[in-house]
């Protein structure tokens, strides 16, 4: 009677592994402790870990205050907070891009406004999340006047 071949690997006890030797390896080793597959399960759960990173996009939680952005003063105020926190990594850069282009476009608004004869209604900027308004209709920036 022929000896049936093991696995060349220990277990995590120290004890020889129970197991055949994987026929698509390198005939030494079984599936569980071939080399060439470790090194392949590592980079697929690295790929994977990383795909579930970028799902997890950091955003204020849903009672955050309203921001008013009435003067560009606030506005600098607004980018300052921004740039710190992408700094320190507490903001994602693409939430960070999407605030800096917002923030141009209340500077605007606001520039718009002081260029403005002093008859016509002054302009305020809200930004807030339309999803817990619900008076929003579905708007990221509301303009109105007072």
């Amino acid at each position: 009677m022929l000896a049936q071949r093991r696995c060349a690997a220990k277990t995590k006890q120290g004890k020889p592994c129970p197991f055949a030797p994987w026929s698509g390896g390198s005939g030494v080793f079984c599936m569980n402790h071939d080399p060439s597959l470790e090194a392949e399960a590592k980079r697929r759960n690295a790929r994977q870990a990383g795909g579930r990173a970028k799902g997890k996009v950091k955003v204020l939680p849903p009672d955050a205050a309203r921001l008013k952005l009435l003067t560009l003063a606030d506005v600098l105020a607004l980018v300052a907070e921004t740039i710190g926190e992408l700094r320190t990594g507490a903001l994602d850069p693409k939430i960070a891009s999407s605030v800096a282009s917002l923030a141009n476009v209340a500077t605007r608004i606001i520039d718009l406004q002081a260029n403005k004869s002093s008859h016509s209604a002054p302009i305020t900027v809200v930004f807030h999340r339309p999803d817990l308004d619900p008076n929003a209709k579905g708007d990221d920036l509301v303009v109105t006047s007072r």
